[in-house]
């Protein structure tokens, strides 16, 4: 396979490992937020793609466009400081496969 990649000139990078947290949905439902003052939760919108990409360091040629069909075909959220027009500030994109990218 990477001899075949090699020929393709596919780059290949050491990505961090991944970790995975569970919450079971009961202990969760049970959880109280509060968000300090001027900070929403809100949809992530396709025009925030090329912020969060610029931001990403696995970005790549097409990764933006990526970023906002995953934006366009799955539930994402993000906060935002109202303070400053609604900033995004972080957020949380999923995947088809339910996925957290963050």
């Amino acid at each position: 396979m990477f001899e075949t990649f090699k020929k393709l000139n596919v780059k290949i990078f050491n990505a961090r490992p991944n970790i995975m947290y569970l919450l079971p949905k009961e202990e969760a439902l049970q959880l109280t937020i509060q968000l300090p003052e001027g900070l929403r939760l809100g949809p992530v919108q396709p025009k925030h793609a090329k912020f969060i990409n610029d931001l990403w360091p696995h970005r790549e040629t097409g990764s933006e466009f990526s970023l906002e069909r995953l934006i366009r075909w799955n539930v994402s959220m993000g906060i935002f400081d109202d303070r400053e027009d609604g900033k995004l500030l972080g957020w949380c994109l999923f995947t088809q496969h339910g996925v957290m990218l963050g």
